[in-house]
């Protein structure tokens, strides 16, 4: 008779290993991927399938290099890090099998005791879209808000925060100058303006904008009678 409790009992960890490794492979939203020292990709979860447009047979047998899509000096650094670290973590423009390009946060390690790499791909195109958006945005704005002939300031909380050279030549005022005051202290100047400038900023906040004439007293004494238009900006 042979005693073969303990084999089945370490066969049993061994399938229930299998299966919960399997199982946070299939649940999880980041594309996963197996590959051997040759950067053969031989095993794949279905997150990576859905973020590659692709079915694992085509996946597998194939290599991750294969779909970076510039091979740069960025990639260089990374991949000798990988080399050297044996780990790396970084950003990366891929290229789909239908060329699509996507830019895809990439973690790998090895695991050399059991022969293999693991790499984690998370795709974070949407964010680079919105920021790329946000930043030929704000080029256009400032193209605007600097070419503008008429003067435009920029406030919150009755704090400046930034006036165009329009502007400037109008109030008769250097940027530091004014970015030391409150609207309120230069507006108020002529009391007039006091009740005005509390009517016209209601206004602002109960309908998202508002337009008014006010005299503005300038630092020599000159007085400018302004045509006055603010708007309520939600997004900063």
């Amino acid at each position: 008779f042979r005693n073969v409790t303990e084999r089945r009992i370490s066969e049993q960890k061994l399938k229930k290993s299998e299966r919960i490794t399997q199982e946070l492979l299939e649940q999880s939203m980041d594309a996963i991927l197996f590959s051997d020292k040759n950067d053969i990709i031989f095993r794949v979860n279905d997150a990576a399938c859905k973020i590659f447009e692709n079915n694992k047979e085509d996946l597998i047998g194939g290599k991750i290099g294969h779909y970076i899509y510039k091979k740069d000096e960025k990639l260089k650094q990374l991949a000798e890090h990988f080399t050297r670290e044996g780990s790396v973590r970084g950003e990366l423009f891929f290229r789909m099998p239908n060329k699509q390009i996507k830019l895809l946060e990439l973690t790998s390690k090895k695991h050399e005791d059991e022969g293999y790499n693991l790499t984690i791909l998370r795709n974070v195109s949407e964010r680079w879209r919105i920021e790329t958006e946000l930043r030929d945005s704000e080029r256009k704005f400032r193209k605007i808000f600097e070419g503008s002939l008429d003067g435009m300031i920029l406030w919150k909380s009755s704090e400046f925060i930034d006036i165009n050279e329009a502007g400037l030549k109008i109030l008769e005022l250097s940027k530091q100058e004014l970015l030391q005051i409150s609207i309120h202290s230069l507006v108020e100047k002529n009391s007039v303006n006091r009740k005005s400038l509390e009517k016209h900023l209601e206004m602002v906040f109960r309908n998202g904008s508002e337009t008014s004439v006010m005299p503005l007293v300038l630092k020599n004494g000159k007085t400018k009678h302004l045509e006055i238009s603010t708007r309520e900006n939600l997004y900063s």
